[in-house]
């Protein structure tokens, strides 16, 4: 059901020409801008459109790992903040397995 609403969904926004997709919740940024490749807009939470029109703009850091092609991606994506934080790469992928696992 979710992924038919889902792609009715992208569909409109597509077919009514719109280059911004902006979500409303954060847990519907995480559901939805994994599939931000997919289509012809972007996916950005509202907030991030809020902070940059007052000149704040913080990466997307969840959507970039959603977007990577795999785990072995996210780690290589992440790398500088493993070693910064003294984390083991073991505990990070297991940690990204759980979260994006079932996107991979």
């Amino acid at each position: 059901f979710k992924k038919k609403l889902r792609t009715q969904e992208f569909q409109a926004a597509a077919a009514a020409g719109v280059t911004t997709l902006a979500t409303v919740y954060h847990a519907c940024q995480r559901e939805t801008c994994q599939f931000e490749n997919d289509v012809s807009f972007e996916i950005v939470n509202f907030m991030s459109i809020i902070g940059e029109s007052m000149g704040i703009f913080e990466a997307d850091l969840y959507k970039r790992l959603a977007l990577a092609e795999g785990v072995g991606a996210m780690l290589a994506q992440t790398a500088g903040s493993i070693e910064a934080h003294g984390l083991e790469e073991t505990s990070v992928r297991e940690a990204l397995f759980s979260e994006y696992g079932r996107r991979l």
